[in-house]
């Protein structure tokens, strides 16, 4: 986990987003925004990191019922260190989930990895805790019970490998908007001129931007006021979400904005857009998708000769083992949770045998997909800019065709 220095270094860093998530300000001018004292700022940097701590327990609050519920935590008691897999077939539930449980759980210090023989286990200790019928661990995960009316769906998914509907998930979208349109707000504007291939691309007249999986729209309006002399199209498969898109963009009076409800995995060959687009983006959502593979072939049909993919993405490794994830301490804790309880039942839904990368897949699993569609570059980008993407939480990607 690094030494105590690094990991201080790591939860300033981290906070700095949720700064821009209560819509404090753009990152450049925070402290001169909430005032010069130093002790205004440390307060409301520890205030931050308390609201941080908060989002991350919460979703761990439904893992643990789980690892209640399924009989996980006994098992693991009972059988000792065991690789994720191992888990998954004693306990007969998906092999998919275990894997991501297993990752949250250790990212937030409830259970332990060896990296050298790849098995998760439970400390000494706290063994019975884990396990007991009384005490603090139960108590939680009857609370539980009063705030996730979505937890029977997801504990379903375990047992049956199955995915849950995105319009399904109790209020998904609009947590979705709520935790990412300040970012877009705030830091979009910054990161796309600190790669200047990008930047022309996207300002040139007449240039065509598709946003996909736009959600409630805030991205599409977001990238239609920075680029006025292009067109942007929304594409999302849910239906609620292009609606938002469409209400949004017009309150937002943009007449170089539209949106479509359109399946990320067939959009392009449906509505005959072979060759359109100059710019193509995923905002926080290429992960979500239960056919990666296909959504880039489709981006790559969409794109003109030279035309490019521009990714948004959780912060995670570069490489794609637990060991390197466990390594980002600053972000895998709470996007982990995301991943558990929302990211990868939508990355299983809709299409049977296909899953989604989840938010800690490493950067090399992206970087595999692109270059195999026939994408001719692939990097990642933003480490000058003047907002780092890394210290906000994210990663910035482009492949060029």
């Amino acid at each position: 986990r690094g030494s105590c220095s690094n990991n201080l270094s790591h939860r300033r860093n981290h906070s700095r987003y949720f700064h821009c998530l209560w819509h404090i300000t753009k990152h450049q001018k925070m402290r001169a925004n909430i005032g010069e004292k130093e002790e205004e700022f440390s307060a409301l940097e520890t205030f931050q990191e308390k609201m941080k701590d908060i989002v991350t327990g919460t979703l761990l609050l439904s893992s643990i019922r789980l690892g209640k519920e399924l009989g996980l935590f006994e098992s693991m008691v009972r059988i000792g260190p065991a690789t994720s897999t191992d888990l998954a077939e004693i306990t007969g539930l998906s092999k998919r989930y275990i894997h991501e449980w297993c990752i949250q759980l250790t990212a937030n210090g409830v259970i332990e990895y060896n990296a050298e023989s790849d098995q998760f286990f439970v400390p000494l200790g706290i063994d019975k805790v884990l396990t007991s019928e009384f005490g603090i661990v139960p108590m939680m995960c009857c609370l539980s019970e009063n705030h996730t009316p979505q937890y029977k769906m997801l504990k379903n998914a375990f047992n049956e490998d199955t995915g849950i509907y995105w319009g399904d998930m109790v209020a998904a979208a609009k947590c979705a908007n709520a935790f990412f349109k300040p970012v877009y707000e705030n830091m979009l504007q910054t990161w796309i001129e600190s790669e200047p291939t990008l930047r022309q691309a996207m300002s040139k007249e007449g240039a065509h931007i598709a946003d996909i999986g736009c959600g409630f729209g805030a991205s599409t309006c977001r990238l239609a006021s920075l680029s006025p002399n292009a067109r942007v199209l929304g594409v999302d498969f849910h239906p609620e979400s292009v609606e938002k898109t469409m209400e949004l963009i017009f309150s937002s009076n943009l007449n170089n904005a539209s949106a479509i409800v359109a399946n990320a995995g067939i959009w392009a060959e449906k509505n005959n857009y072979a060759g359109c687009f100059d710019v193509i983006c995923f905002f926080d959502c290429y992960h979500d998708m239960p056919d990666p593979e296909s959504v880039a072939h489709q981006a790559f049909h969409a794109l003109k000769p030279g035309g490019m993919v521009f990714l948004i993405e959780p912060l995670s490794s570069y490489g794609d083992t637990t060991r390197e994830k466990l390594k980002i301490s600053s972000t895998v804790p709470l996007y982990s949770g995301f991943n558990v309880c929302f990211c990868t039942p939508c990355g299983k839904c809709c299409m049977p045998g296909k899953e989604g990368l989840g938010t800690t897949a490493g950067t090399s699993r992206y970087e595999e997909i692109f270059f195999q569609t026939g994408f001719a570059s692939f990097k990642t980008f933003g480490r000058d800019s003047s907002i780092s993407p890394s210290d906000q939480g994210f990663r910035l990607m482009l492949a060029i065709k």
